[in-house]
């Protein structure tokens, strides 16, 4: 597919959108530390909470001078990058390059949508169990969040190869993949593994 990316679509992220990302970022911060709170209780109480509400000040504030500044060169180059490996379609001569980078660097990351399935495992041991609903919404709120990662790692993952497997544009070499895309998925899969092994560990123990 071809033809440029739509420029007033990509250069800036609807509000609903932007001020969506506050509460989220707070949520996930509550939760964090709320699974975290069997380990250190401290967290359950008021310095939890201050940690919690600081978070949300620092996200309102970020997202509130981001919208009265609008966006600067390099959000809206990275939007359109986004943009143009979503939709397939050649951003033109002065992003073509920059997504074709982008794609390489993305599909070296397939790895991660797995691995993040198994993070939530973490939590499960360090929650407060002795107050099981609050701790069960938190590592709810956890394992969504972490789901979802997942997810869009995947679809970015299934976006950067379909790119790199047919290029928009004029034919042209591509970036060759980086060292480390080599090593990922053998960190990715110890990475993993180890969490399971320690999870179970713990359940035995128990």
């Amino acid at each position: 597919m071809t033809g440029g990316v739509d420029a007033t679509v990509a250069d800036r992220s609807p509000a609903w959108q932007a001020w969506g990302l506050p509460p989220l970022l707070t949520g996930y911060a509550a939760a964090l530390l709320v699974a975290q709170g069997g380990t250190w209780p401290a967290l359950l109480g008021p310095l939890g909470w201050w940690l919690v509400g600081g978070v949300a000040v620092v996200s309102v504030l970020v997202i509130g001078v981001t919208r009265l500044r609008g966006p600067g060169a390099r959000q809206v180059t990275a939007r359109r990058v986004q943009r143009a490996l979503r939709a397939h379609a050649d951003p033109g001569p002065e992003l073509r390059g920059r997504v074709d980078r982008q794609a390489r660097h993305l599909a070296g990351q397939r790895w991660a949508a797995p691995f993040f399935l198994v993070v939530p495992l973490l939590f499960v041991d360090s929650a407060p169990w002795d107050r099981p609903v609050l701790a069960g919404v938190a590592v709810g709120v956890l394992v969504v969040t972490f789901c979802v990662l997942a997810a869009t790692t995947a679809r970015s993952g299934r976006d950067a190869r379909r790119w790199l497997a047919d290029p928009p544009g004029p034919p042209r070499p591509l970036p060759p993949a980086a060292p480390w895309q080599r090593v990922a998925p053998v960190v990715m899969t110890v990475g993993g593994a180890c969490i399971v092994a320690s999870f179970l560990i713990g359940l035995i123990a128990d």
